[in-house]
């Protein structure tokens, strides 16, 4: 993942969070309220939905393979 550090992916909705997590015994509010939490006691937290990330990393192989 290309995160700033420290960095977390947060989940808008429970179909999104259980696709990631299928295994998760808590819903996406509950995963987002954790990083909430989280970003409270870390400073420069960056928090991330999955699609940024995924599109952060399409943009960056694309730079990469043009700079060839």
């Amino acid at each position: 993942m290309d995160l700033p550090d420290p960095g977390v992916i947060t989940y808008r909705d429970d179909a999104e969070y259980l696709a990631a997590h299928p295994d998760a015994e808590f819903p996406a509010s509950w995963h987002r309220a954790v990083v909430a939490r989280v970003a409270q006691e870390v400073p420069g937290l960056s928090i991330a939905y999955p699609d940024a990330v995924a599109t952060q990393e399409r943009e960056s192989r694309g730079a990469s393979q043009r700079g060839r």
